[in-house]
């Protein structure tokens, strides 16, 4: 199954869905998904449970728990 998240083109100022901190979404390969390391199926699980991106700190709680 693909992902279901709705890259963005340019940087984008987005709010995490589980921290609620501010975070920049650069969208792509560019995004902060690929510098933590995070799988594609790691994503497609993320998908099922949040509709937008999450931050950087989260992405690596949520990795290494």
């Amino acid at each position: 199954m693909a992902n279901s998240y709705n890259w963005v083109s340019k940087y984008e100022p987005k709010t995490c869905e589980r921290c609620n901190n501010s975070h920049v979404c650069t969208g792509g390969s560019n995004c902060e998904c690929f510098d933590v390391g995070i799988t594609a199926e790691m994503l497609d699980d993320l998908a099922v449970k949040y509709e937008d991106c999450l931050c950087k700190k989260c992405l690596e709680a949520l990795k290494n728990p």
